[in-house]
């Protein structure tokens, strides 16, 4: 009984880490639980071409989400944020598109950085 508790709590504390996709609001601090590219826009047309690559946020970097697409695929459907670094200090944070992760499973953004 005591390890199921145990299990039960680690469950419930990486869920309250990650942040579902479909779940992410614009105008709020996240910060990334990965390395992520930042692009000049998310993949457009039926070819999925990607924009152009201008940058990355490294992992634990803060970012503020500015803008969420939902762009869909033969394999599903992605989410796509556009977002502006928001380390304290930084004078000209880069802003781009950022690839989260795909519809119903988990992104590379987590907790709110309040």
């Amino acid at each position: 009984m005591r390890h199921t508790g145990l299990l039960l709590a680690l469950i419930v504390s990486t869920v309250a880490w990650s942040t579902e996709p479909s779940k992410v609001e614009a105008n709020r601090a996240y910060s990334l639980s990965a390395p992520a590219n930042l692009r000049d826009s998310p993949p457009s047309t039926f070819l999925y071409i990607l924009g152009d690559k201008k940058g990355s946020v490294a992992e634990d970097d803060s970012v503020v989400v500015k803008e969420i697409k939902k762009v869909n695929t033969l394999t599903g459907t992605q989410y796509w944020i556009n977002v502006q670094q928001a380390e304290p200090g930084s004078a000209n944070g880069q802003s781009g598109w950022v690839y989260i992760g795909k519809e119903g499973g988990e992104s590379i953004l987590k907790e709110e950085r309040q």
